[in-house]
């Protein structure tokens, strides 16, 4: 089997709120295509309840404790008490799996998001930053390319950010959990929550229309940073989405339970190298719509 590119699109602070996992209010008709043509994973979930420790989940393939990137926002000084600021520092065997990627011959960007906890380290991409894209790499390269649209962050649902102007999305239409008070402003924060879920959607589509016709064979992944922004979910690790996460793979039809963490050992297994032994979860292949093989790690 050839070595595919990748084209990994990073969505913050997400649920399975879209119309290919049932929920009738989205509007997110690109993505629910592409699903068309593979499949979801019902129950895929983030490992942390913050994003920062789940993003270094998501690159290292390792538990944020295993890794010591647990702790949210160690740069940050936010109490005088505390050992801050300090970047987390992963054990010196503890490597992003771009890095092997780029081993294995893959041209690797990231536009532009990382928030590891630890600090990027300069062999982790071939680009990084705004202008990061795959058009830039030599001919005949393999790319793997990450863009990370940020309008679904949860930022993007405070009213001082839109002067008041209405939402696109009824808030008659959205259903609140039964843990948050049936209010406007609640019903109006999810409401603009579903319109940036649309503008996402709607940013993917420029994205994969932009692929060049060299660009061939291509597999196309919406992914999650984290979870939804709302109380009892942002920061929280209850499975009333405070975890679950959307995950579409073009090839993969397994319904298990599946930590972020395996992003990094999944992917590899497409013609690529093989995932380091020192990472934590399961390697798995598809073989066909039927079966699935699951290797465990050789050393913890």
């Amino acid at each position: 089997m050839g070595r595919p590119n990748i084209l990994w699109i990073s969505l913050e602070d997400t649920s399975p709120r879209f119309g290919c996992y049932g929920d009738d209010v989205a509007r997110t008709p690109s993505i629910d295509r592409l699903v068309a043509d593979g499949c979801i994973f019902p129950r895929a979930f983030s490992v942390a309840g913050v994003c920062a420790p789940s993003r270094s989940a998501i690159i290292t393939g390792m538990y944020p404790t295993s890794s010591g990137t647990h702790h949210m926002r160690t740069t940050h000084t936010v109490d005088p008490l505390r050992p801050l600021p300090y970047s987390a520092c992963p054990p010196p065997h503890v490597k992003c799996f771009t890095e092997y990627l780029r081993g294995a011959g893959y041209y690797c960007t990231n536009n532009a998001k990382t928030d590891y906890q630890f600090t990027v380290p300069l062999t982790a991409w071939d680009e990084l930053g705004t202008e990061a894209h795959w058009r830039n790499r030599p001919a005949d390269m393999p790319f793997f390319a990450v863009f990370n649209p940020t309008v679904t962050h949860e930022s993007g649902m405070w009213e001082e950010r839109h002067g008041g102007s209405p939402t696109r999305t009824s808030i008659d239409t959205v259903e609140l959990p039964p843990y948050l008070p049936d209010t406007e402003p609640c019903r109006r924060a999810l409401a603009r929550h579903y319109d940036n879920l649309e503008k996402a959607d709607h940013q993917r589509v420029r994205r994969i229309r932009c692929q060049e016709p060299g660009a061939t064979a291509t597999e196309r992944q919406p992914l999650p940073e984290r979870h939804a922004a709302w109380p009892r979910q942002d920061d929280f690790i209850y499975r009333a989405r405070g975890t679950h996460v959307l995950l579409y793979d073009p090839k993969d039809p397994y319904h298990r339970p599946v930590p972020s963490l395996e992003l990094a050992l999944h992917n590899p297994r497409r013609g690529m190298p093989s995932p380091p032994i020192l990472r934590d979860g399961y390697a798995y292949v598809v073989i066909d719509k039927e079966l699935a093989i699951f290797e465990l790690p050789t050393l913890k």
